[in-house]
């Protein structure tokens, strides 16, 4: 199960609420999986990282950018790399449809990324910030 500690929240609502969205969405694929009825948890997740991707990453990086986070060309390759699994994964689940393989591979995929981006990127982000706040005051 994910959760966001609050070593993890930046003190930006937006960024923070949708980072928490994540995470439900996460544990719901996570409770799907268990409970055998991933197929239609799957689709949905599908259609929250397409409007994830696109809106989350894009509010992340004018953050950091906002911010000149000495990291965001690589925080940003990391944001490009999952919008390249992802839409490999679309297009593979479009292709062959929602197998017992695509489910492995999709939750696997999404459980690690979410995992190393959140624990990593993201908290490296976040550190910089708070210190960036504590120096500007």
């Amino acid at each position: 199960m994910f959760y966001l500690d609050e070593s993890l929240l930046l003190g930006i609502k937006e960024i923070d609420d949708e980072h928490k969205e994540l995470c439900l969405r996460a544990n719901k694929l996570f409770d799907a999986l268990i409970a055998g009825h991933v197929v239609s948890e799957i689709t949905i997740c599908m259609a929250y990282f397409e409007k994830y991707i696109n809106t989350h990453f894009n509010n992340e990086e004018k953050l950091q950018q906002e911010f000149n986070y000495p990291m965001y060309l690589n925080h940003k390759k990391k944001h490009d790399e999952f919008k390249n699994i992802y839409n490999n994964l679309k297009t593979e689940m479009q292709i062959k449809g929602i197998t017992s393989d695509f489910v492995q591979k999709f939750s696997a995929t999404v459980i690690d990324w979410l995992t190393m981006h959140l624990h990593e990127e993201d908290a490296g982000l976040v550190k910089y910030i708070k210190e960036y706040r504590k120096i500007s005051k």
